[in-house]
């Protein structure tokens, strides 16, 4: 089922070609799709981020990572996310550039619980 309107990430994927030099792939929109879907979901139960829509994490989330991305080298990268909680900043630069080889940090159990999830689902 497709989200509601109010509720999508459009805004995210307009905004790739000022933050990206590119427009998103379909493989990049389900991704964070799913990444979204996924936020939603556990923070019924699990609190992971004060952000409860789609838009509100799509906005204050996954835009807010993507303006990093410009202050990463060209080429392939090595990036360690320290305190990477719900996977915030690290996930959603992995899943805009490829090239990134990522680490996640996080000494809280049920974080770094959602964080394994996510990476199990997206291979």
């Amino acid at each position: 089922m497709a989200p509601a309107r109010d509720d999508s990430l459009e805004e995210l994927f307009k905004a790739f070609p000022a933050l990206l030099g590119r427009p998103a792939t379909a493989a990049e929109r389900k991704a964070f799709d799913r990444y979204a879907d996924l936020l939603v979901l556990w923070n019924r139960t699990h609190h992971l981020t004060a952000l409860r829509s789609r838009l509100a994490i799509g906005r204050g989330l996954f835009l807010d990572s993507l303006l990093f991305h410009a202050l990463l080298p060209l080429g392939a990268k090595r990036v360690v996310d320290i305190g990477a909680g719900a996977g915030i900043p690290g996930v959603p630069l992995r899943i805009a550039d490829n090239e990134i080889s990522l680490t996640l940090v996080e000494s809280r159990r049920k974080l770094s619980h959602f964080s394994t999830l996510w990476f199990a689902i997206s291979n």
